[in-house]
C-alpha cells in the first residue's frame, strides 16, 4: 500500500495533478496511515480491494517516506500556492473582465441610445423630406396640369389661326386667280386690241405709202411735163432770136 502511495504521488507529481488538491492529501493521508500502522494499512486495503494479493514484505519505512512526504508537502504547498496565485489572477482576470463588460455594456447602451437618437432624428428627416417630396410631387403635379391646360390652349388658338390663316389664304389663292383670269382677259384684249390697231397702222402706212407712191408719180409727170414746156419755151425763144 505505500508503494502503491508513493507511486499515485509520483504519477500525481509527473502529471501535474498538483492542482487537484484532493487527490495528494488522499495520498498524504495513506501515506502517513501506512508508515504508522502498515499492517493495518494492509489489511484495510486488502479489504477494500477484496482481493488475496498482498505484499507479504511491507516493512515500515518512516525514517524513509518523512523526508520524501516533507518534500512532497512543500512541493503541494507551493502548488497551492501557486495555485491560489493562478485563482487570484483569475479573479483579477474576471474582475477586470466584468469592468470591460460593464464598460462595454454602457458603451453600448450609449451606442444604441445614440443609435436610437440618430434613427429617430433620420427618421424624422426621412418624414420631413417625404412631407416635402409630396408637396413638390404636389407642385409639380399642378404645375404639369397648369401647363397642358396652357399647352391645349395654345394648341387651340394655333388651330384656330391656322384656320384663319388657311381661310385667308384660300381667299387670297382665290382673288390671285381671279385677278390672273381678269389679268389674262385684259391681256388678251389688249393684245386683240394691239393687232388690231397694228393692222389698222399697217394699212394706214400700206395707204400713205400708196398715196405717196402716186404723189412721187404726179411730181414725176409734173416734173416732166413742165421740163417738156421748158424745153418748148427754150425751143421757141431760140426760133424768136
Amino acid at each position: 500500500a505505500v508503494r502503491r502511495a508513493m507511486l499515485l504521488v509520483s504519477i500525481a507529481l509527473s502529471s501535474g495533478l498538483l492542482l487537484a488538491p484532493t487527490f495528494v492529501q488522499d495520498a498524504h493521508r495513506v501515506v502517513v496511515k501506512c508508515s504508522r500502522a502498515p499492517v493495518t494499512c494492509m489489511h484495510e486495503e486488502r479489504a477494500a480491494e477484496n482481493s488475496d494479493d498482498v505484499d507479504e514484505d511491507v516493512e515500515p519505512m518512516t525514517e524513509d517516506l518523512l523526508p520524501m512526504l516533507g518534500s512532497w508537502r512543500a512541493t503541494y504547498d507551493e502548488a497551492e500556492t501557486a495555485r491560489e496565485r493562478v485563482l487570484s489572477q483569475k479573479l483579477e482576470a474576471a474582475a477586470a473582465l466584468d469592468a470591460a463588460r460593464a464598460e462595454a455594456a454602457r458603451a453600448l447602451d450609449t451606442a444604441i441610445e445614440e443609435a436610437l437618437s440618430a434613427k429617430a432624428l433620420a427618421q424624422l428627416a426621412l418624414d420631413q423630406a417625404l412631407v416635402d417630396n409630396e408637396r413638390m410631387l404636389e407642385q409639380a403635379a399642378a404645375a404639369e396640369a397648369a401647363a397642358e391646360a396652357g399647352l391645349a390652349a395654345a394648341l387651340q388658338q394655333a388651330r384656330q389661326e391656322e384656320e384663319i390663316a388657311r381661310a385667308a389664304l384660300e381667299e387670297e389663292r382665290a382673288q390671285a386667280a381671279k385677278e390672273r383670269e381678269e389679268a389674262a382677259r385684259a391681256l388678251q384684249a389688249a393684245e386683240a386690241q394691239a393687232a388690231q390697231e397694228k393692222a389698222e397702222l399697217r394699212e394706214m402706212l400700206r395707204r400713205q405709202e400708196k398715196a405717196a407712191a402716186e404723189a412721187a408719180a404726179a411730181a414725176a409727170q409734173e416734173k416732166q411735163q413742165m421740163a417738156e414746156k421748158l424745153e418748148e419755151a427754150n425751143a421757141r425763144a431760140a426760133k424768136a432770136k
